[in-house]
């Protein structure tokens, strides 16, 4: 079973990866391998997701099946198994949230953890250009949260955060700064335009500082408009270095190559984003290909 929380299936993080390293998609999509230990802040935010899913799904008339058939504690010990103070601050975080925001009486919720998907024509159409090559390809958001206040609907994306501002409370985002230009949002806001038309009004980010005294804070992301007419061109190219790259797989296999040995080229600019290791970073750094191979029996698992 599907437990709420985690990527969806052709997205904004899928997508941007074909872009940052060739090596890094292959090995996530393809071979879906994920590391057996990952960075704690990953399996925090995932948890915390989990978390206010449960908290929010006790609203909904139909309860999901996760919520039915899994408690929120066994779900987080499944999600973060190996991981009892992700778990911990986890469930300390959900009591400071419902308390900061109350019941959100004004929130009908929607939908938890659900996919939505449009074809890039059907984005490129919201922008009024003419249709393209490879406008049928099918890109997708997974919200973690929709609802409907103030007549219209709104998809709400939680980011957890290791920081805070003055007197260790949130400050307002900066729209200058790491959401000038949202990605992410970009895309959700081209599927759900076309999913939902004008009763979308748009993306609500919600922070939560992950750091006693914890704090909250939400605010409509603004879209730029020349990003967003760029949105359909960006998503094809990302959709077609995709298909590159299985192209190259296939090429490599016809002629003979045992793809257990085989990795496409790696963007070596791309393995210490933001200051930490690229996850797959000992692959690339093993010494040869039966190195390589052992590493990724003993340091990863099947997604």
């Amino acid at each position: 079973m599907n437990l709420p929380g985690g990527s969806s299936s052709r997205g904004s993080h899928r997508l941007s990866e074909a872009a940052i390293c060739p090596r890094k998609w292959y090995i996530h999509n393809v071979l879906k391998k994920v590391p057996v230990r990952e960075p704690e802040y990953f399996v925090v935010g995932r948890l915390v997701h989990v978390a206010l899913a449960y908290w929010f799904a006790q609203r909904l008339e139909v309860k999901p099946e996760w919520f039915q058939t899994v408690t929120l504690l066994d779900a987080l010990n499944i999600v973060g198994a190996g991981y009892p103070e992700a778990i911990k601050l986890a469930l300390d975080i959900l009591p400071a949230y419902t308390s900061h925001y109350g019941a959100d009486a004004q929130w009908n919720i929607i939908s938890i953890e659900e996919e939505y998907t449009a074809t890039i024509g059907e984005i490129r159409a919201l922008t009024g250009a003419a249709s393209r090559p490879g406008d049928g390809e099918r890109v997708s958001c997974r919200i973690d949260l929709l609802v409907a206040c103030n007549g219209k609907l709104w998809g709400v994306d939680y980011k957890t955060i290791g920081r805070s501002g003055r007197n260790g409370k949130l400050e307002s985002y900066n729209p200058g700064a790491e959401y000038a230009i949202p990605w992410q949002f970009l895309l959700q806001t081209g599927v759900l335009r076309h999913n939902f038309g004008a009763k979308f009004g748009g993306i609500v980010v919600e922070q939560i500082c992950k750091k006693a005294p914890y704090d909250f804070h939400r605010e409509v992301i603004e879209i730029p408009l020349q990003p967003f007419l760029a949105l359909p061109d960006t998503a094809s190219r990302m959709c077609q270095t995709e298909h590159r790259i299985i192209d190259l797989m296939q090429e490599v296999e016809a002629q003979g190559t045992d793809l257990s040995m085989w990795l496409p080229d790696g963007n070596f600019w791309s393995c210490f984003p933001y200051g930490k290791p690229c996850e797959y970073r000992p692959l690339c750094l093993a010494s040869s290909n039966l190195k390589r191979q052992e590493v990724l029996a003993s340091a990863y698992q099947d997604k």
